[in-house]
């Protein structure tokens, strides 16, 4: 449960991990354009009447409306099978409370869940553990400025489940209890949920942020977690008064996905809601709107604590959103985000194209600031260097007088069209597998913003007729409309109080008119590899007649392993693996480059730029990256069957084709200090790598978990590209994996042109070699002060060494959720102490042999040493007397549920084959898992957590305020 102050502001606050994003290691080529869209796609000739055209809704939704009010939203889906995904919407949110109701929509979406007429006290949330769903994992709900959304995923192996989950819902609709007790011990759990997301540099800039953005609006004074004295102290009548208010009706969507039966499922809606009226003379909802400026809203947070300095510009429409009932409704959106596309694929040409005044950039066409529903607009946001803060605004602006003056190019609409299209057609060939809670979503913004339903098909069909029409003056006359000097809206965060903007600053110079030449057009090159490979060829071929995976050795010593999958009719997940990883550089070799390896691909392949290789792989579905740690190295990813080939020759590129450019990497190294000097800042972040620096005391491998500027002084270039060389130089042992819609001979030609050429010695099979530096859970205590927040975090950590034993492993998870009930029930429902314990644990093979069992909740300071010791006599009462059958049986229809939804997709299969290879164990395991699982007894948690949650290997870490 939570407010969704930390998730709403979803266009702004995506900046916060643009640069990691942009500095990643892994290589993310998806969608671009090689080819106009018209010689990809047949499109088909329309009439100008076609626009007026009303968008159909799917016809395979049962939708409509009772006679109340009530509406609903039925689609049957076996995707997963067995399984529904049900969402209660109650369009009441925080911008529906008055001044002295501040927090009681988010409060009320608490106590929904402590007592019902039908399920007192507890009990619905028992009951629905006990099917298997997981509270907090599974079992949510969110409030936001307009809505409240309740999330119940329903197991159907037992066909009653679904009756029951309906009455969940009803008596979340219409009879939650709120009982007086109940409200008041739910008062210091919303109190801990406002300290550990409000009290934070980061939650005051969002604060800010949102001012800024819906000045002269209700916005503005309406938080979703809303003030945390008046929930401390409202009188429990009013917060049943709202309940009776808003929670009515006519405010109410059910909507059901799933493997459900329509017209049973409609019926069920019926006998839960039918019978409830609304008020005679109802509070109307309010219609918050956000008014136009002439003049530019300019906002500035300034904080020493924030980690990164963001630049925000948005241009705001002038008109307020419509609803989108037409084709030409639907045409126009098309336009508006090719925009933006267009504008992403600048920016991302501009950072490789040497030196800028920013880390990285985006633009975005979404609701403003991701949550003001009444206005749209196109947001442009970049994160600058300490000091650069005036040279990033300036750039942002000289890129938006750019595209006004000179607009976009032929080519720059043809490369985003074709994403456009690519990305459609990839939900179009996989229509029928779309998972049911990825629709029930769609379903909610039909709901909550009115989007339009139509079918995949529809969306498919309807960019085909339309997207090659689309032409370049219409786009350019579209940004002429859109980026105006009304309304716009400058936002910036700085940590540098020496370098900070003024407010009159940022006036200044985004009221110039600076002089800016069209863009120039880089060299498009036509072929990723400069020749084919010599092909090599399949040696020996094997099936495991267990698992149905077939395995084929090739030439140079390659192993490619496959397995048809029809889970998702247009992916295929791959994984490599080689034993070597960072253990083959020495201690030198490591210190030198662990922080300059993740630039390396920035230089391109095969003699290309980053920007070329984006052109050449323009309109085809492909993500593949390098994966490497401490003790192997290999790809992963995933790509579009229509795409095989290319990606084949993407993985030899990123294998054998890696370029040499020290200019390149000097802007990378220049972009990277810039984006982690201030991370000691964040104070989580800090007290993240303090503990971990601690715990790795002896590992002289290991600096922190990010670099410092010595280390940055340290880092060599090219003795970074010589380890990355030395990692990648045998092929031979190198495992590919591919699960998914696969055709094997197909598979078996890419393999032995791309795979069976790459480099390799076959006298020599790579192995890793082993570092004897495990953590070190030495029994201590640990406390790092950092911020000034009355907010602290407690984390009690288990470790030390530890053979991996299968039952161990499952018996040591599954103690984690055991021990995570309790902790809710004594530190949350019975102290009020903390809103989020948890607590997870496992073995692990590499690099040593070794178990992990953490705890962590954030907490009043005040209340450490409480907590703290309250915990730990949790987890010796677990030691003692075990769990109860109870406990255990709720934890095992969870994993039982979880295991069964995951097991048919291509991420499961290819992430359990790989780890099996990897750590040695059974590839066919997942066939034995609920027979394990079943076997797992209360005996056997007891025994495991006896073993290995010893007072002697426990670390307890503790951040609190300066």
């Amino acid at each position: 449960m939570s407010s969704s102050t930390s998730i709403v502001i979803r266009t702004s606050l995506s900046i916060m991990a643009l640069a990691i994003s942009q500095l990643s290691f892994a290589q993310v080529v998806e969608a671009p354009v090689a080819a106009p869209l018209a010689t990809q796609t047949q499109s088909v000739a329309y009439n100008e009447g076609d626009l007026n055209k009303t968008i159909p809704m799917d016809d395979q939704l049962t939708h409509g409306q009772l006679s109340n009010g009530v509406k609903y939203y039925i689609l049957p889906n076996t995707t997963p099978a067995k399984k529904a995904e049900l969402r209660l919407v109650v369009q009441a949110g925080s911008l529906n409370e008055e001044d002295q109701e501040s927090g009681m929509a988010h409060f009320t979406e608490h106590m929904v869940f402590n007592g019902t007429k039908n399920f007192p006290k507890r009990e619905m949330i028992d009951t629905l553990e006990e099917m298997g769903v997981r509270f907090g994992a599974d079992l949510n709900a969110y409030t936001g400025f307009n809505e409240t959304v309740y999330v119940l995923p329903i197991p159907l192996e037992n066909p009653k489940n679904l009756s029951t989950a309906m009455q969940v819902l009803e008596d979340w609709a219409f009879n939650a209890t709120m009982d007086t007790e109940e409200i008041n011990k739910e008062r210091p759990v919303i109190v801990e949920e406002w300290r550990g997301s409000s009290l934070s540099p980061q939650a005051r800039q969002q604060t800010k942020m949102v001012e800024t953005l819906a000045k002269g609006s209700k916005y503005s004074k309406r938080d979703p977690i809303g003030d945390v004295e008046n929930v401390k102290t409202f009188a429990p009548q009013a917060l049943r008064d709202f309940y009776q208010r808003w929670y009515r009706p006519n405010l109410m969507s059910v909507i059901v996905v799933g493997d459900v039966d329509p017209k049973a499922t409609k019926k069920l809606v019926e006998q839960h809601f039918a019978d409830y009226k609304n008020p005679p003379q109802p509070v109307t909802t309010p219609a918050i709107t956000v008014p136009n400026n002439v003049e530019p809203i300019v906002g500035v947070y300034q904080s020493d604590e924030v980690s990164q300095n963001i630049i925000m510009m948005a241009y705001k429409d002038m008109n307020n959103v419509t609803i989108d009932k037409t084709d030409g409704d639907y045409v126009k959106n098309l336009r508006e985000m090719l925009i933006s596309q267009m504008i992403n694929q600048r920016f991302a040409a501009l950072l490789d194209s040497g030196k800028q005044p920013f880390i990285g950039a985006q633009s975005t066409r979404d609701e403003l600031g991701g949550f003001i529903r009444s206005k749209k607009a196109y947001t442009l946001m970049a994160i600058a260097a300490s000091g650069q803060q005036a040279d990033a605004l300036q750039a942002l602006h000289i890129e938006s007088r750019r595209i006004i003056e000179h607009g976009f190019s032929a080519d720059e609409l043809e490369q985003a069209k074709s994403d456009m299209f690519a990305n459609i057609e990839d939900y179009y060939l996989n229509r029928r597998k779309v998972e049911s809670a990825e629709k029930a979503e769609e379903y909610i913004r039909g709901v909550t913003e009115n989007e339009p339903l139509p079918t995949i098909p529809w969306e498919y069909e309807a960019q085909k007729k339309y997207l090659p029409t689309i032409t370049i003056a219409q786009i350019n006359q579209l940004v002429k409309q859109h980026f105006r000097p009304e309304n716009r809206i400058v936002f910036v965060t700085s940590n540098d109080k020496n370098n900070a903007l003024t407010v009159e600053k940022i006036k200044q110079i985004i009221s110039t008119t600076p002089a800016v030449e069209p863009l120039k057009a880089t060299a498009r090159a036509t072929a990723l590899l400069p020749k084919l490979p010599v092909a090599g060829r399949v040696t020996k071929s094997e099936e495991d007649p267990l698992t149905g995976v077939v395995t084929w050795i090739l030439s140079n010593g390659v192993k490619v392993s496959y397995k048809q999958n029809d889970y998702n009719d247009n992916q295929i997940r791959v994984n490599a693996f080689s034993d070597g990883g960072y253990s083959l550089l020495t201690d030198q070799e490591w210190r030198q480059s662990q922080w300059a390896i993740p630039g390396l691909e920035d230089a391109g392949y095969n003699g290309l730029t980053k920007t070329q290789v984006a052109q050449l792989l323009a309109g085809k579905t492909i993500n593949i990256g390098y994966d490497i740690d401490e003790t192997s190295h290999g790809l992963q990813g995933q790509f579009a069957p229509r795409d095989s080939e290319s990606a084949f020759q993407l993985m030899y590129s990123l294998i054998t084709g890696l370029n040499k450019n020290s200019n390149v990497f000097a802007t990378f190294k220049e972009r990277s200090i810039a984006a982690t000097a201030n991370a000691d800042k964040n104070r989580e972040s800090y007290f993240a790598n303090q503990v971990q620096l601690d715990l790795n005391r002896k590992n002289p491998r290991f600096t922190g978990i990010y670099p410092t500027a010595q280390a940055w002084e340290q880092t060599n270039y090219d003795v970074a590209y010589n380890s990355f060389k030395k990692i990648y130089s045998n092929a031979n042992g190198m495992h590919f994996s591919f699960f998914g819609k696969i055709d094997p001979q197909e598979l078996r030609r890419y393999s032995e042109l791309y795979l069976a050429s790459l480099p390799s010695q076959m006298s020599v099979m790579p192995q890793y070699k082993e570092r004897p530096y495990p953590l070190d859970f030495t029994q201590r205590a640990i406390t790092v002060k950092k911020g000034k927040d009355n907010v602290s975090e407690v984390r009690i950590m288990y470790g030390g060494q530890a053979e991996f034993d299968p039952r161990d492993n499952l018996s040591l998870i599954m103690a984690g959720d055991i021990l995570t009930e309790r902790l809710i029930k004594e530190l949350r429902e019975e102290l009020g102490g903390v809103y989020s314990p948890g607590a997870s644990g496992g073995l692990i093979d590499r690099p040593n042999p070794s178990y992990r069992f953490d705890i962590a909740f954030p907490c009043d300071p005040a209340r450490v040493d409480e907590l703290t010791k309250t915990t730990l006599s949790i987890v010796q009462n677990l030691i003692e007397e075990g769990p109860t059958q109870a406990e255990l049986e709720k934890v095992r229809q969870g994993f039982l549920a979880n295991f069964r939804q995951s097991k048919n997709t291509n991420e499961f299969g290819a992430e359990q084959f790989s780890n099996a290879l990897k750590n040695g164990h059974d590839p066919a395991s997942a066939r034995t898992y609920e027979k394990r699982l079943a076997a797992i007894s209360v005996d056997d948690i007891q025994s495991t957590v006896s073993k290995f949650l010893s007072a002697d290997k426990r670390v307890t870490a503790t951040l609190m305020p300066e």
